[in-house]
């Protein structure tokens, strides 16, 4: 545009110096030679003409008329001067009326230019003439040389720098869901992003978990924790009375019957104690066995009772101990054994019953493990008469027989109270 005012100056200055040169010329037709040409004319071999369009001459007397230079110009006839091609123009060839504009994705920073430039990568001109170019914006980029505009940054890419040549990939374990981003978003904690340029994170799978922002990988939940949903930030311990026993795990499990356990975030679980049981599942603790029970070996859903001929003392036994001789048991789940009645005996350990002394035999005392023999002394002497003390020592006797009869009662009934300890010799 400046260059066409600059024109239409030149070409009225011309015409007005060249009617005053007409008057002139008129006047001494008779006699015109080239030293009588002014600045902006030249002598044709007859007259002096201004110099035309495109050429110039800044001396009189002249017979030629020089062109404008490369990067210049002259818009008008009978120019004493040329002019120089302004910023955003120019002008390659000699001789010549105007300037060009330079194109878009070009231009033209200094004067009398005899040539355009293109813009640089990272840099655009979306219009023409212009003395200089546009760096392309955050979020964008100019990879080709004489750009006339700019290309955005597509999702999964971006750029936070001006007059950038290409974009960015998203780091791994962030993302860009938009285009022309000029920063890149970290994944939140639950979500994970293992490749680059990506434009979303991945939600962690049940069983695992990420524990932070800006992560590529999810982690698996370790033994004794688990996580039954995505986009986890953590994983949830083990409750008392269950255990996870490996990793990634999505679910936890109930102790089974037989084992325990007393706390949280566990990899496995306790085996029931000797003496003692488990007998249903998620049990935080194991049990004594009961009185007249017992269990020999650890991880037991039961106990066993006694056998016959057998007790077990308190609860928590490990195991039954065999009736001693002189005393039996014929019931299972004893405490205790029965001692072997007078008249009876137990020979042997692990008794369930007494037996009868034999005929010639007697057990006088209870609890005996044997019978002794009856030993009969033959008296000698012939029979006489009883006399008073024979009378009393009868009587002694009867009276001996009652208590014995009476302490035999007592002792039946005291037979409840022996039985409920164990017996032994």
């Amino acid at each position: 545009m400046r260059g066409c005012r600059m024109k239409v100056l030149v070409i009225a200055a011309i015409t007005a110096a060249a009617v005053g040169h007409g008057v002139i010329s008129a006047a001494r037709a008779d006699a015109v030679g080239p030293a009588d040409c002014d600045p902006g004319e030249s002598y044709d071999g007859g007259a002096c003409t201004p110099c035309p369009e495109g050429s110039y001459q800044p001396d009189a007397g002249q017979s030629a008329c020089l062109p404008a230079d490369p990067g210049h110009f002259v818009a008008g006839e009978g120019a004493i001067d040329q002019e120089a091609c302004s910023p955003g123009t120019y002008q390659p060839d000699e001789g010549q009326a105007g300037c060009l504009d330079a194109d878009a994705g070009h231009f033209v920073s200094t004067a009398a230019a005899t040539g355009q430039e293109a813009c640089a990568v990272g840099t655009y001109q979306p219009d023409a003439g212009e003395a200089g170019c546009v760096d392309a914006d955050p979020g964008n980029y100019v990879a080709e040389p004489g750009a006339a505009g700019q290309h955005p940054c597509t999702a999964g890419n971006y750029q936070p720098e001006s007059g950038a040549d290409h974009c960015r990939f998203a780091g791994r374990g962030h993302f860009v869901a938009r285009v022309r981003a000029a920063a890149q978003t970290a994944c939140l904690a639950g979500t994970y992003q293992p490749e680059s340029g990506a434009v979303s994170c991945i939600d962690a799978d049940p069983g695992h978990f990420v524990e932070q922002d800006g992560l590529a990988v999810q982690s698996a939940c370790p033994p004794g924790t688990y996580q039954p949903g995505v986009a986890g930030i953590e994983c949830l311990p083990a409750d008392p009375g269950s255990f996870v026993g490996g990793s990634a795990a999505v679910a936890q499990s109930q102790c089974a019957p037989g084992s325990y356990q007393p706390g949280p975030g566990a990899s496995r679980c306790l085996r029931a104690r000797a003496g003692r049981f488990v007998a249903s599942p998620g049990a935080l603790e194991d049990a004594p066995c009961p009185v007249g029970t017992y269990q020999p070996g650890a991880g037991a859903a039961t106990c066993r009772a006694a056998t016959p001929g057998h007790f077990t003392v308190g609860p928590g036994a490990r195991i039954q101990i065999a009736c001693s001789p002189g005393s039996y048991q014929p019931a299972a789940g004893a405490t205790g054994c029965i001692p072997a009645d007078p008249g009876f005996f137990v020979a042997g350990s692990g008794a369930f019953a007494q037996a009868p002394c034999p005929e010639g035999f007697e057990a006088p005392d209870p609890g005996q493990d044997a019978c002794t023999a009856i030993v009969v002394v033959a008296d000698t002497t012939p029979p006489r008469p009883p006399g008073v003390g024979v009378v009393l020592l009868w009587l002694l006797g009867f009276a001996l027989v009652a208590t014995a009869i009476g302490v035999g009662v007592g002792r039946q009934r005291s037979r409840q109270s022996w039985n409920q300890s164990p017996w032994r010799r």
